[in-house]
């Protein structure tokens, strides 16, 4: 793969972060309002943005290779977690941050990052796969993700059976696979708006890291060892040995490539948004998802220039 194709779109999301640490800065976002943006983000903009990225017309020739990476998606993200579950009883993590190692080396930025990279370096496919593949990512990330997080926050804030199967984004998910298996396609004066909605998601996601990051002390999250050894994990190790299976494997080549993208994306902005929403350790998810932010300017170019 061309480095030049993939260092415009981590750019472009490293800028938008600048710019929400600036707006923290000058005082026009505080804690409250972040909250807030977190909360529209997760239950209206991510929603939007997943159904649409489903919603395609439907094509007979797609559909096997849907059904491949659909469950090749739920394959990595089980490998990941049990390579994390391994990890941090080797490591001895306590308790109140074993949950977000956990997250943080299972979910990678698919949709906040991997979608811009995905069709940079493949295209229009990458970007219907990589949909495809989000489904996985929603689904684990909505219901084991879930618990995951909330295993690290001192209060245990209580979990209910519709926070987690019956939240906005596994909604828009079921809704998308019925409209793309189905051909139902959304009237254009309807889907237009709507898209435009949803492509708020990058821009904002990274708003609210930087806001966040605009709270803290930079110097203290740069130098924090556990978000390093965190991203180690993240960005080398489990993307290293999930993409040497993938590679592999009896798929076709698009396939493969979407999966690997995917693996090689930095922590999840969701390790951020569910900390702050479970109250959990905020500056050190926030520490975790900056640094690897900035890493990945390194790692991602170097992972797919060596494994393709």
């Amino acid at each position: 793969m061309d480095i030049e194709l993939i260092l415009p779109s981590l750019t472009t999301i490293f800028v938008l972060l600048i710019v929400g640490f600036v707006c923290g800065k000058f005082g026009f976002s505080d804690t409250d309002f972040t909250k807030k943006l977190t909360s529209l983000l997760l239950k209206t903009i991510l929603p939007v943005n997943i159904f649409f990225a489903i919603v395609q017309p439907f094509d007979q020739n797609k559909l096997v290779n849907c059904i491949f990476i659909l469950f090749l998606s739920f394959g990595v993200y089980i490998c990941a977690h049990i390579l994390a579950i391994i990890i941090t009883k080797v490591l001895r993590i306590s308790d109140s941050e074993k949950g977000l190692w956990k997250f943080a080396m299972v979910f990678p930025n698919c949709a906040f990052i991997g979608f811009p990279i995905l069709d940079a370096v493949i295209g229009s496919d990458g970007i219907f796969y990589g949909g495809i593949a989000n489904i996985a990512y929603n689904v684990y990330a909505f219901t084991v993700g879930i618990f995951m997080i909330n295993s690290s926050n001192k209060g245990k804030h209580k979990i209910k059976f519709k926070e987690i199967y019956l939240n906005p984004v596994n909604i828009a998910t079921a809704i998308g696979l019925v409209c793309f298996i189905s051909s139902v396609g959304v009237p254009n004066v309807i889907a237009e708006p709507l898209m435009v909605y949803g492509s708020l998601m990058t821009p904002l996601s990274m708003f609210i890291l930087g806001a966040t990051l605009s709270r803290m002390n930079i110097r203290e999250s740069l130098l924090n060892f556990r978000a390093y050894a965190i991203n180690f994990f993240r960005l080398i190790f489990v993307p290293v040995i999930i993409s040497s299976i993938i590679i592999i494997l009896p798929i076709d080549q698009v396939l493969k490539e979407v999966l690997v993208v995917l693996a090689a994306m930095p922590a999840a902005t969701m390790t951020l948004l569910f900390a702050e929403q479970y109250d959990c350790d905020v500056k050190l998810a926030a520490s975790i998802v900056f640094i690897s932010n900035i890493l990945c300017m390194i790692t991602i170019p170097v992972l797919l220039v060596v494994l393709f």
